[in-house]
């Protein structure tokens, strides 16, 4: 009896339980395999992207996003994956923009996006950037522990960036 075809989601759901076992080998080989029949399969192009910053491939990532937002240009999880790979290529502005885009387009509710945009600003060290983002996230979910031990994270990460430019201009006087 020949084996039937999995549909784009399930290639997705599989992917995706791999990828949170933390196997992002077989989770990029299932989404490799679900794209070579899906080939406008958007959410395997966002979980190849994911797969592939997490194995620290940018310039792979970059191609899977960018390829998600041709497909699908206000597709949050995809906007936000390419802003997250444009920082580690130095593109601040860009991510920026596209952050700035997702949060406007209604998501900032989204605690799970919200945290991701947060923990790439603070990856890139933008505690500034990082700090506003996580406290939009625990005003707005006071219950949340995720949300107020980054926005913890960002304080004193922010705190010591201030004292040692204050250090700096005081030795340097």
């Amino acid at each position: 009896m020949p084996e039937r075809f999995l549909s784009s989601e399930e290639y997705d759901e599989q992917a995706h339980k791999l990828y949170n076992d933390g196997d992002y080998d077989g989770a990029l080989k299932i989404l490799k395999e679900g794209l070579a029949l899906y080939p406008n399969a958007l959410d395997l192009y966002v979980g190849l992207g994911y797969a592939q910053l997490a194995r620290e491939e940018y310039a792979w990532a970059r191609r899977a996003f960018e390829a998600a937002v041709v497909l699908d240009p206000s597709h949050e999880d995809a906007n936000v994956g390419l802003g997250e790979v444009l920082l580690r290529f130095g593109e601040q502005g860009r991510a920026l923009a596209l952050f700035k885009e997702v949060v406007s387009n209604g998501h900032e509710n989204d605690i799970h996006l919200m945290l991701t945009i947060g923990r790439a600003l603070y990856k890139a060290e933008m505690y500034t950037n990082c700090r506003d983002i996580f406290a939009q996230v625990a005003l707005a979910q006071p219950t949340s522990a995720d949300a107020a031990a980054s926005l913890g994270y960002a304080l004193v990460s922010y705190t010591h960036l201030r004292a040692h430019e204050t250090l700096r201009y005081l030795v340097c006087r």
